[in-house]
């Protein structure tokens, strides 16, 4: 015989204690590093020093300053970088790529296994942008060669309007990447062509936990009627890091609370 979930999850004992354990607090927003960040900075034409990503590089050397970060772009740059040097003149080229770091302290929650958590990096950039955490590649945006990105790989496209600068791209990395203590966001932003007149470079992250309220409230209100549907409407709701762990969670819950 097929065993059904009943359409109600109140029917659920294991669901609705799942849901009381994991807490009332709904989707909260943890800002950890904000657009307007300090960050520490190389533009000399080349690639730094290997592990450049890494936590524990020495970054001493390199200049620093807030964003947004960049220079020939109407985009509000704060921090002027040096588009190619001791270069001088419209038609030179420009360096292709520009290092880019921030580091900062994070404390987790005292209880991590309540909430299921994900990093929100929220991007703008021209043209193309690799970023890491703690030395883990973790978003390719807008890249040729995305597997063997080096200073002289260039974006995919050309970032040429005003609208499309100012886009905020959006993306979710897991949040276990994060250690208790110091850790380092890093980031190399590269050019479509070498003539290209304009580059920027600004990041905003936030934690964001998801509880199970807010999970439960919209699964409730629409109804599924059985584990497979359920756990679809998990992959839909949730971001692609979380999805798995919820998916658990829930298919656990479901099966201890079935009834034939």
């Amino acid at each position: 015989m097929q065993r059904k979930v009943p359409l109600e999850l109140a029917r659920i004992p294991a669901l609705r204690e799942l849901e009381k354990r994991h807490g009332e607090t709904g989707v909260d927003a943890n800002e950890i590093v904000p657009m307007d960040g300090e960050w520490k900075y190389f533009a000399e034409g080349r690639a730094p020093a290997d592990q450049w990503a890494a936590s524990d590089f020495d970054d001493s050397g390199w200049r620093q300053g807030p964003a947004l970060l960049g220079f020939g772009t109407d985009n509000n740059i704060t921090t002027e970088l040096p588009r190619n040097g001791e270069k001088e003149g419209a038609d030179d080229d420009s360096w292709n790529t520009f290092y880019f770091r921030h580091a900062f302290d994070y404390t987790p929650a005292s209880e991590p296994d309540v909430d299921a958590g994900v990093l929100s990096l929220q991007i703008t950039r021209d043209d193309g942008v690799v970023v890491y955490l703690n030395g883990e590649r973790v978003v390719v945006d807008n890249m040729r060669d995305a597997d063997t990105v080096a200073y002289e790989t260039f974006a995919a496209e050309v970032i040429s309007t005003i609208a499309v600068e100012q886009q905020i791209h959006e993306f979710d990395v897991r949040s276990n990447l994060l250690k208790p203590g110091r850790n380092v966001f890093a980031a190399e932003v590269h050019q479509n062509r070498p003539d290209s007149s304009d580059l920027h470079f600004g990041m905003r992250v936030e934690v964001k936990q998801v509880t199970a309220a807010s999970y439960f409230s919209w699964l409730a209100a629409h109804d599924p009627a059985s584990l497979t549907e359920t756990l679809e409407d998990t992959q839909r709701f949730l971001p692609p890091s979380l999805a798995k762990q919820w998916g658990d969670r829930l298919e656990d819950a479901f099966r201890s609370g079935i009834r034939e």
